[in-house]
């Protein structure tokens, strides 16, 4: 039996146990609101833990659960969110927390390349959980997944859609951002000048409103006003990635002006400030179409040369290789022709375009009776290009210029050969195979090829000239 003053001590360790718990619970929750609410996201991360694992049945769980999951959103912890999230979607379904850990879960996938996965569930808070604090938030990155997915007519209406909810001054300058872009990249200019106008010169960074402004003001015809902006971004922001672009937008308006001087100012001042800016190339054309437009061929032959060595790859390449093109010809200059040529042929990418350039210089060879370079050029062509569809077409070329122009026979009915068979350049190869053989003497042999055509070409034109070759 124990005693009364047994029974008191049982009785006084009891309740020290149960307070020293709940003072216990109290420190973890505690520890991890004042962490939280301090901002320390990675130290409440703990305590919130500490204090799930350790009392799962407390009612205070639902917002510890929440607030961990803030934090891990907060210190862009994306892997946790990803393996947590769902978890507290499943055990808190009716809490009005889910849209903003559908939010944060959301975002997770977004920063880790899973953006069908984003978009399901910004849709789904779009739709259904129109009162959660990150609701903006969620439409705002909606409208950057289908901005990612070239879909512009949603990525502009869910711009749109938050300016109706009117969201707070930080949220709608974003939007504002995003809509002056769009509109500017779709040269609507009047409804790109109409969301600048609704920020101020300091809402974006290092002069770009006052270069959206006058590149608008520019577009629109409207140089003066224009001007008035580039000269404010020289002179405030000359160490801002406009700045250059400024000083060539100038050169352009006092060119379109015909101020040539002023022009020419500030083109070399471009090249000036550094000759291998992005501008510079631009700045240089400008510098040689005025010496054009002032006949100043000999200075304007300078530059082009000096721009073809240094722009390689400029947009503007086509245009002045095309330059140097017209000029050599007149002087007939014919290794600078060709050595342009080869140039612009290094320059082009597109397989017409350099198709139509390669068959320009074949012409040009022929034309000036280069004819062995000119086979030459088609025969190295062929040989890099076996899959091509010229190649049966130059093949048919260089086996004409052997024939027609060279005398060579044998050699030019080699070459045909090779295209007897083709669709699109057979019977008119059998044809010429024919001729070369008659000029050769070797009638027979002429005779054969004239009958194949007959027979294989019946609905081709050289099935005819081959009958009457035989008459």
């Amino acid at each position: 039996m124990l005693n009364k003053k047994s029974l008191f001590l049982i009785f006084i360790f009891i309740i020290f146990l149960n307070f020293s718990l709940i003072h216990g619970e109290m420190d973890s929750f505690n520890s991890a609101e004042n962490f939280y609410n301090d901002e320390f996201y990675d130290l409440a991360i703990e305590e919130y833990k500490n204090f799930i694992n350790e009392n799962p049945q407390d009612k205070r769980v639902e917002s510890a659960y929440y607030k961990l999951m803030n934090s891990y959103y907060r210190t862009e912890k994306y892997n946790k969110l990803i393996y947590e999230a769902p978890r507290f979607i499943q055990q808190f379904r009716n809490s009005h927390y889910q849209g903003d850990v559908l939010f944060f879960l959301a975002k997770a996938y977004y920063e880790k390349g899973s953006i069908e996965k984003s978009k399901q569930l910004l849709d789904r808070i779009k739709r259904f959980n129109k009162n959660t604090t990150n609701y903006i938030n969620a439409v705002f990155l909606l409208s950057k997944i289908n901005k990612s997915n070239d879909n512009f007519d949603d990525y502009e209406k869910n711009l749109n859609y938050i300016i109706k909810l009117s969201p707070k001054d930080k949220y709608l300058k974003k939007v504002y951002k995003e809509l002056v872009h769009l509109y500017f990249e779709r040269k609507n200019y009047e409804k790109s000048e109409k969301y600048l106008n609704q920020l101020k010169e300091k809402d974006l960074e290092n002069g770009e409103w006052l270069w959206l402004k006058s590149e608008i003001l520019f577009k629109k015809n409207l140089l003066t006003k224009s001007r008035i902006h580039l000269d404010k971004i020289i002179k405030n922001y000359s160490d801002s990635k406009y700045y250059l672009y400024s000083l060539k937008r100038k050169g352009d308006i006092f060119y379109s002006r015909k101020n040539y001087t002023s022009a020419l100012k500030f083109y070399n001042l471009v090249l000036d400030k550094n000759p291998n800016n992005k501008y510079s190339d631009d700045a240089l054309k400008g510098i040689i179409d005025i010496h054009l437009e002032l006949d100043n061929n000999s200075k304007a032959l300078t530059k082009m040369e000096y721009f073809v060595k240094v722009y390689p790859g400029s947009d503007h390449s086509e245009y002045i290789l095309n330059l140097l093109l017209k000029h050599y010809k007149k002087e007939n200059s014919f290794n600078k022709v060709l050595s342009y040529y080869n140039k612009y042929l290094k320059t082009i990418k597109n397989n017409e375009k350099y198709m139509t350039i390669f068959l320009d210089k074949i012409n040009y060879l022929t034309a000036n009776n280069k004819y062995k370079k000119a086979i030459e050029n088609i025969i190295v062509f062929s040989h890099n290009n076996p899959n091509s569809k010229m190649r049966p077409f130059l093949i048919h070329r260089a086996g004409i210029i052997y024939g027609d122009k060279l005398n060579d026979y044998d050699r030019a009915i080699t070459t045909l050969t090779q295209i007897r068979r083709n669709k699109d350049y057979g019977d008119q190869a059998l044809y010429k195979i024919g001729n070369f053989y008659e000029k050769q003497g070797r009638i027979s042999k002429a005779i054969e090829i004239y009958k194949n055509i007959i027979s294989n070409c019946e609905y081709s034109q050289f099935s005819k000239k081959a009958s009457h070759r035989i008459l």
